[in-house]
């Protein structure tokens, strides 16, 4: 429960305008990579792909939608700004999830980012442009979830 009493799935929005996820908004945990041994697979393959904000590794997963996985150095900076970076690239994936093709596992590591945090809209326009750019032939329809 937050200070007005709401529970924080239901709150709207922060006082610093950040959103915060409604109940039943939130990228599914099935939706998730973990492990790293699934991960390390996914890796080994090969199929990379990057800009100045991440890299992008794409594997095929024989799943009826699409899974995520995260992971941010600590190069780029302390355990909060880590965390931060990390829900942004989930809340992208979440909103994208339309357009990005259902098959495949999508393992992302950011870079440190330079000068300061990158906005929602950049990790959208990043990762989408990847996805494009690693299958450019796949349906672009939605992933389920």
């Amino acid at each position: 429960m937050n200070c007005k009493g709401q529970s924080r799935t239901q709150a709207k929005t922060t006082g610093r305008g950040l959103d915060v996820p409604i109940q039943g908004h939130q990228l599914p945990r099935r939706a998730r990579i973990s492990g790293q041994k699934l991960i390390r697979s996914i890796i080994s393959l090969r199929n990379r792909y990057a800009n100045r904000l991440m890299t992008i590794y794409v594997a095929p997963n024989q799943l009826p939608f699409a899974r995520l996985g995260v992971s941010v150095s600590k190069s780029c900076g302390k355990a909060v700004v880590r965390n931060r970076l990390k829900r942004l690239v989930r809340e992208a994936f979440r909103l994208e999830r339309a357009r990005i093709p259902s098959g495949y596992d999508y393992m992302v590591i950011l870079r440190s980012p330079q000068a300061q945090m990158p906005t929602l809209a950049q990790v959208r326009a990043s990762l989408i442009g990847l996805v494009c750019q690693a299958l450019p032939n796949a349906n672009q329809g939605g992933s389920g979830g």
